[in-house]
């Protein structure tokens, strides 16, 4: 049920952008004290091509725009990307899709940029970021090098690798994989889109691949090291029902019960259908710690 205490009967309704505009949610982050960071694109798609802007509010517990964060509450930002760790810290990244560069900014709690991240609170990478997810000290990035045009049927062959880095300095974190990277496809039409951290320290990719039968999505496990498991197929577990079979995931969430929940689509002559499916994960379990959280 709709929770009437929190904004305004429940809701928060951000400014109505000018005539010609569009605007959208482009991705909230949970943020310290129950607040929540919203992420708000601001543009057109006219005549030449997209422009937006982009800029991070910061809602309170109670449902309100937080007007001590940024500027008079608004932070503007360069991208729609954005996630927060347990510090209450966000980060903000950019993406070049043709030339396959990004540029991840960090903020503190206040929307004050943090110099010692990167260089002057900025890190730069020469591929583009799929998705980032933040563990304990550290940050987890899906990269995708583009190595050709795209071809005749799906996206440009791109290298997909997983990445570890230092949340608080943005260095590569050698220790992780070989030197830092673990390589998840070294070529083809594929396209990891998400990392899902579960509770064991592995993590889940998900994504689809293209080729001239079709797409299709796959899901393959990465242990805590960063290797692949083998228990999978190499080109990854696919997801179906009966006659059910998705042909893209773009998103997953891991739960404390046992749930696997994935969420993707299939592509039908008369528009695409959105589909979700939920697993559970069999194999050993430790039974969790009762005197620790």
């Amino acid at each position: 049920a709709l929770d009437t205490s929190w904004g305004t009967g429940g809701k928060l309704t951000f400014p109505s952008p000018p005539s010609g505009l569009n605007q959208n949610i482009r991705d909230i982050a949970a943020g310290p004290s129950g607040s929540v960071y919203t992420n708000i694109g601001r543009g057109s798609c006219g005549q030449g091509p997209c422009v937006f802007t982009y800029s991070v509010f910061k809602v309170t517990s109670t449902g309100a725009v937080d007007t001590n964060f940024g500027t008079n509450g608004k932070l503007t930002v360069q991208g729609g990307n954005l996630r927060s760790d347990s510090t209450g810290a966000i980060y903000v990244w950019d993406t070049v899709f043709m030339a396959s560069t990004s540029t991840i900014k960090k903020f503190d709690a206040n929307g004050s940029t943090v110099a010692s991240f990167g260089s002057n609170g900025v890190l730069a990478l020469s591929k583009r970021i799929n998705d980032a997810q933040f563990v304990g000290a550290h940050m987890y990035f899906v990269l995708a090098e583009r190595l050709s045009a795209r071809g005749m049927v799906g996206p440009p062959s791109s290298k997909l690798t997983v990445a570890r880095y230092d949340k608080t300095t943005g260095v590569l974190d050698a220790t992780f994989a070989t030197a830092g990277s673990s390589t998840v496809f070294e070529s083809g039409g594929n396209e990891v889109m998400m990392l899902v951290p579960l509770p064991d320290g592995s993590l889940g990719l998900i994504g689809f691949s293209f080729s001239m039968s079709g797409p299709s999505a796959f899901f393959l496990l990465m242990d805590s090291a960063g290797t692949i498991s083998a228990n999978l197929p190499s080109t990854g577990a696919t997801f179906s029902s009966g006659t059910c079979a998705a042909d893209n995931l773009f998103g997953g969430l891991f739960t404390m019960g046992g749930s696997f929940f994935v969420f993707g689509g299939k592509y039908e002559m008369n528009g695409n259908v959105p589909l979700g499916f939920k697993f559970t994960i069999s194999g050993t379990t430790t039974a969790p710690s009762t005197t620790a959280p």
